[in-house]
């Protein structure tokens, strides 16, 4: 794929120094994980609202709250592991320096405390 046709990628072939074929090979890694992270939120977003209507029905912790937060968790930490697999793919498309810089880049952008998960839907990837 051009460049021009992948304007929200575009910056990586710049920042990175990504040849044709490198960018191309980014563009399908991120073709290819678009729809599991929209699943992943859709998902998300499911149990927070479950989480939620919980919380709204008593004013308690119940046995069922314990456990729809354990649901939310743990969908949120698989969420990050895929992430994270993804950003180590897209990291190997790119020269070895450009890579590591990469990573670097996204670790700080997505480890951050209570960061991990964009929480607003005009930061997800399902634009």
């Amino acid at each position: 794929m051009e460049q021009s046709t992948r304007p929200e990628l575009a910056w990586l072939k710049h920042e990175y120094h990504l040849s044709d074929t490198q960018f191309a090979q980014v563009v399908q890694l991120h073709d290819a994980y678009k729809p599991k992270c929209a699943e992943m939120c859709r998902r998300i977003d499911e149990q927070n609202a479950r989480v939620q209507k919980l919380l709204a029905a008593t004013n308690t912790v119940t046995p069922e709250i314990k456990q729809a937060l354990a649901q939310a968790a743990q969908l949120r930490a698989e969420c990050e592991s895929a992430m994270m697999q993804h950003f180590y793919e897209v990291s190997q498309a790119m020269p070895s320096d450009q890579g590591k810089r990469y990573l670097a880049w996204v670790q700080s952008e997505t480890l951050l405390p209570g960061q991990m998960i964009p929480t607003k839907p005009a930061m997800r990837m399902e634009r």
